[in-house]
């Protein structure tokens, strides 16, 4: 699934209004309190096998924004295997 409709999805299991989630959608259209989004991004974590900077969280207000994070992450992380493997002291 891809990463819109997995948090279109997710989203709908929070909101307060069923109607059309949109990624321009926010937490707070959801109705969604802080703890909600807390969860929701526990969830997102989850399933995507990624860990989001705390402040990275903090500044997300939408659907998108969090869509943008988990691309950003994906990609440090990408990088990150990327460079040289660690080498072992010889003993």
């Amino acid at each position: 699934m891809e990463r819109s409709a997995f948090l279109k999805q997710l989203a709908g299991e929070y909101a307060k209004d069923k109607a059309d989630i949109a990624l321009e959608t926010t937490f707070e259209q959801l109705g969604m309190d802080s703890y909600e989004i807390v969860d929701f991004m526990l969830k997102v974590e989850e399933h995507f096998g990624i860990v989001i900077d705390d402040e990275k969280m903090l500044s997300m207000k939408s659907l998108d924004d969090v869509c943008n994070a988990i691309a950003c992450t994906e990609e440090e992380q990408s990088e990150c295997s990327r460079e040289l493997p660690l080498h072992r002291e010889l003993q």
